[in-house]
């Protein structure tokens, strides 16, 4: 793609010294969209006006500021954006931030007309996509309107900042317009239209934008690199697919998300990996658990997100050693060991999990009360702001200790704050139970795992 690359060269370099041949340069799309500002600067109310991304708003203003209506009637779209490159409108933004444009670091062939490509190496959640090119009349040629809703968030970022977005405009106007400008800029008067029309008002919303296309450009990008294989972009668009959440760039297609989550997982991508186990995991009804297929089936995407360090999946992942879920031999060692694992890394809720595995194990050369107890007392030292299933571990601990008037305490303690929390009715059952069990001296042993097994 060495022609896309130099395309995007040449139109960099004039970018960088204000020369307006760039605009021969320049995509139709961007002859039509400064066609349409110069429209907007001549007829479009102060709604409407408003109604545009900040970046425009800054152009409209800016024509407003620099010519009558008759010469901005006179001229065409490639003509305007021409005035915007010399002028300054097109680049004040940018330099007002130290903004340089940089060379392509690659390259991706959407369609055989459609390019996309990257300024700077992908981000962990997202790529890092600069301009959009197509294939016109034999020659590859920049869209730079494009990027008019990132600049458009960078300035009302910089505006929140900087005293509101009259300022900082009457700011960029005043050094951007230069010799262009007919006087010096006075805000209020750029809200008003150069010819109040009514017809021509209604033909600016026919002709608006698409200020939508990016967006779809990029998902289509994305979705281009997830055909090469490309484990990122698979967890990317694999999310949007199964999500919906951008439906009208992405289709909502869950089974082909959940597939293409799946295919991230095996190309090694560890979020993409815990995502399938949350989706595999997940049941519509109600305090219904998974069944033993969907468990067995996340085992190894589990097994690849704990093992790349994810906190929540080696927590997860000791859980079902443990219980002996998916096939796994049960082994409370190697679960509470993956526990300690996840504490480590951040997940603190391991804590809690670690010290029931020690306290309750059914495997009884492997039940650690001693080691249980000891992990507890930062917890029991907190008792006051435990919530009830933390106090039910503490209960279990102190049982496995043979201290059965603290495990009665906790316990009821415990059973006490179910009113406040949302726990299903048959693990409140359980908790009774196990009251019962440590007012006749007996310790609780976990008997049924947190998974059902296929086994």
């Amino acid at each position: 793609m060495e022609a896309v690359k130099q395309a995007w060269e040449g139109f960099r370099a004039g970018h960088a010294t204000r020369n307006d041949r760039i605009a021969d340069l320049v995509a139709d799309s961007t002859v039509r969209h400064y066609a349409f500002l110069r429209d907007a600067a001549r007829f479009a109310s102060a709604e409407q006006v408003d109604r545009l991304p900040s970046a425009d708003r800054f152009v409209v203003y800016g024509l407003r500021s620099m010519r009558e209506e008759v010469d901005l009637a006179a001229l065409d779209g490639r003509d305007t954006y021409r005035l915007c490159v010399r002028s300054g409108l097109c680049s004040a933004l940018v330099r007002h931030k130290g903004i340089t444009l940089r060379p392509l670091l690659r390259v991706t062939l959407i369609w055989s007309d459609l390019a996309m490509g990257e300024l700077a190496a992908p981000a962990e959640d997202h790529y890092r996509f600069g301009p959009s090119l197509v294939l016109e009349r034999g020659r590859w040629r920049p869209r730079p309107e494009g990027f008019v809703n990132e600049l458009s968030r960078l300035l009302d970022k910089e505006a929140g900042a900087d005293g509101g977005e009259a300022k900082l405009m009457e700011h960029l106007l005043d050094h951007a317009s230069g010799t262009e400008k007919r006087s010096t800029p006075v805000f209020s008067d750029h809200k008003r239209p150069l010819v109040d029309d009514a017809q021509a008002r209604a033909r600016l919303d026919r002709a608006w934008p698409d200020y939508g296309y990016r967006t779809r450009v990029h998902a289509a990008a994305t979705r281009t690199l997830a055909g090469y294989g490309e484990a990122r972009a698979q967890w990317i668009y694999g999310n949007l697919l199964y999500s919906g959440d951008q439906s009208a760039q992405v289709p909502h297609d869950p089974q082909s998300g959940l597939e293409m989550l799946e295919a991230a997982s095996a190309n090694g991508h560890a979020e993409a990996a815990m995502d399938v186990v949350r989706i595999r995991l997940a049941t519509d009804a109600v305090d219904t658990a998974p069944t033993p297929e969907a468990i067995r089936d996340t085992l190894p995407h589990l097994q690849r997100a704990a093992q790349a360090g994810l906190p929540l999946a080696m927590a997860l992942y000791g859980q079902f050693h443990a219980d002996g879920t998916a096939g796994l031999e049960q082994n409370c060692t190697t679960g509470a060991q993956w526990m300690a694992r996840a504490e480590n890394a951040g997940f603190e809720a391991a804590r809690n999990d670690r010290i029931w595995i020690l306290a309750t194990c059914p495997i009884a050369d492997q039940r650690d009360p001693a080691a249980a107890l000891a992990l507890a007392r930062p917890m029991i030292d907190r008792r006051d702001e435990l919530e009830a299933a933390k106090l039910d571990t503490l209960a279990a601990a102190f049982a496995a200790n043979e201290d059965f008037r603290q495990a009665v305490e906790y316990q009821r303690e415990a059973l006490t704050g179910l009113d406040d929390v949302d726990i299903p009715p048959e693990e409140r059952k359980k908790m009774r139970a196990r009251l019962t069990l440590y007012q006749s001296g007996r310790a609780y042993v976990e008997h049924e795992p947190a998974h059902p097994t296929d086994r």
